[in-house]
């Protein structure tokens, strides 16, 4: 049981780690393009206000293996028999 949850907290370490460089660079343009608008209108401010909001919620979308170095090993079979019980063995 320790295992597998090691095995959880590796893969969720690994994601949770792009989604937060991914959201800080992209943090940063949504600030830096706010402060090239500084004599826009409101709404225009408020739109790319809101377009940083809503990259916040999505996960990262840009595949970020270069960011933490590429792993060919997949999960662990416990891992895989967990979430796909049904699967037929090599079918995942």
């Amino acid at each position: 049981m320790i295992s597998l949850l090691n095995d959880w907290g590796a893969g969720w370490a690994s994601w949770f780690l792009a989604a937060v460089i991914q959201n800080t660079i992209f943090l940063l343009l949504v600030f830096a393009a706010l402060h090239l608008l500084r004599g826009a209108s409101a709404r225009v401010k408020a739109m790319v206000a809101t377009v940083g909001v809503v990259k916040l919620v999505l996960p990262p979308l840009v595949p970020s293996h270069w960011l933490m170095g590429a792993t060919t090993q997949g999960p662990t079979a416990a891992v895989t028999n967990l979430l796909f019980p049904f699967a037929e063995d090599g079918a995942v």
